[in-house]
């Protein structure tokens, strides 16, 4: 993101000084990190929202409904439940945005032998 797009983003608030609220704070980081993001990790995003994400990365996707997802209206053939069960770093069954960014990662669950 340039300089005069974040200014641009700062001159759009209506403050009355030279502080910003914690709303328009968190909106203006919101923003700075999806300009910060590559084509790619913003496809990902768009994913994650799609399947019930939050559009900020944060929340989470039902491992079920993305199992059912995969399964039925894509109709691939992967073995996902064992994707899942290799990015659900935490075994909660909620698969958040930095797991799930792993689904579309090349190599993904590919272990270095040294």
């Amino acid at each position: 993101m340039e300089d005069n797009e974040f200014y641009k983003m700062l001159s759009d608030l209506e403050v009355n000084s030279s502080q910003i609220n914690f709303e328009d704070f968190l909106r203006i980081f919101s923003r700075l990190k999806k300009a910060n993001m590559d084509e790619d990790d913003q496809d990902t995003l768009a994913a994650f929202v799609a399947v019930g994400g939050e559009d900020n990365g944060d929340g989470y996707v039902d491992a079920g409904k993305l199992i059912e997802i995969i399964k039925k209206e894509f109709e691939l053939t992967v073995d996902i439940e064992k994707m899942i069960e290799t990015i659900d770093e935490d075994r909660s069954g909620k698969i958040e945005f930095n797991e799930f960014k792993v689904l579309f990662k090349p190599n993904r669950g590919a272990t270095s032998k040294e």
